[in-house]
């Protein structure tokens, strides 16, 4: 009996032994990635800009001026934003936070340097990001709403009858709203970037103080693509 358990023992010990080993190379297994919806979410995008004059006294003499002359191309530009997102447990899909948006565009004649007109909106305010579906192939597709503190700020660069070149500076503060739709896409073996474009469309309403006007009440959107990293 003593002879029989023995090797026994020696056998157990070395497949012990061997399993062991082989718990110990493979590492814990890996924790499963958190769905987009249900993690905290810092993002940083880029995009392109376009806004749409509506209205305002000044704001449309400008544009009215800039269409006479016919030689000034698209108003387009680049714009950025910054926020975070955090989901709310109560809701599932619902993450709230807060986004900072800013977008620089402008414009020149065939002219060039001498003359120009840049318009730069922003919006700072609180945000909400819904995914709605949660399931299948469009479980990443999410719907954005943003609300809060909108500015502008227009230049126009000018050469006046004399033939010297003028500028004139405006800044408006107001309130603002942005919708929007986009994409969560995984991107890395661990899932924890996400790469995310979008299109978002923003509605402000700004008071200006305008020399001969006064206060100068302005309308304006800006329709944007963007293209967003999440972590």
């Amino acid at each position: 009996m003593k002879t029989f358990v023995f090797p026994a023992a020696v056998v157990f010990a070395f497949l012990s032994t061997g399993a062991l080993r082989a718990q110990t190379a493979a590492g814990p297994p890996a924790e499963p990635t958190l769905p987009p919806w249900a993690r905290t979410q810092v993002h940083v995008g880029l995009g392109v800009a376009a806004p749409q004059l509506r209205a305002g006294q000044a704001l449309l003499a400008n544009k009215n001026r800039r269409a006479a002359e016919g030689s000034y191309g698209r108003q387009l530009g680049q714009t950025v934003e910054i926020g975070f997102y955090k989901p709310l447990r109560a809701v599932p899909g619902l993450l709230l936070g807060a986004n900072f948006k800013l977008s620089l565009t402008g414009s020149e004649p065939d002219a060039g340097y001498p003359e120009g007109y840049y318009f730069n909106p922003g919006l700072l305010g609180a945000a909400a990001k819904y995914y709605p579906l949660r399931n299948g192939a469009a479980r990443n597709l999410f719907v954005r709403a943003e609300g809060g503190v909108s500015f502008v700020l227009e230049k126009t660069r000018f050469v006046n009858d004399q033939g010297a070149q003028n500028f004139f500076h405006q800044f408006g503060v107001g309130a603002g709203a942005l919708g929007g739709l986009g994409y969560s896409l995984p991107v890395g073996k661990r899932r924890g970037l996400l790469l995310e474009p979008a299109l978002t469309y923003e509605l402000h309403g700004t008071r200006v103080e305008v020399n001969g006007v006064g206060d100068d009440p302005w309308r304006f959107g800006v329709l944007s693509g963007m293209l967003t990293l999440s972590f």
